[in-house]
């Protein structure tokens, strides 16, 4: 089977952060929007931390998952935790991946 490259979970990291973008919907919807679709980018690059054995998230993977954050911040009422998260991640990104901001 092959895995999905980098690329690939780039693209669905950033499809994650634009979703975060968006106000909150009712609640009798299914779509997943603000903070719940930054976290869901979270999940998907804890993920690929924990799993991916042959490919590592580069640069793009946290820069795109830090704007999810940033993104939610914007549109939830928690935007301070919002920042928090994006906070963590970008010392994450750095401490204990050893992947550099540009």
């Amino acid at each position: 089977i092959n895995q999905p490259d980098i690329i690939t979970y780039n693209t669905v990291l950033a499809a994650w952060s634009k979703s975060a973008g968006y106000a909150q919907v009712p609640s009798d919807t299914k779509e997943i929007v603000g903070e719940e679709a930054a976290y869901k980018a979270l999940e998907l690059l804890d993920r690929i931390e924990r799993e991916s054995y042959q490919i590592k998230p580069d640069r793009i993977s946290y820069s795109t998952t830090i704007a999810a954050f940033a993104n939610a911040a914007q549109t939830c009422e928690s935007g301070i935790l919002m920042a928090q998260k994006a906070d963590a991640l970008l010392s994450r990104m750095r401490d204990h991946m050893g992947v550099e901001p540009d």
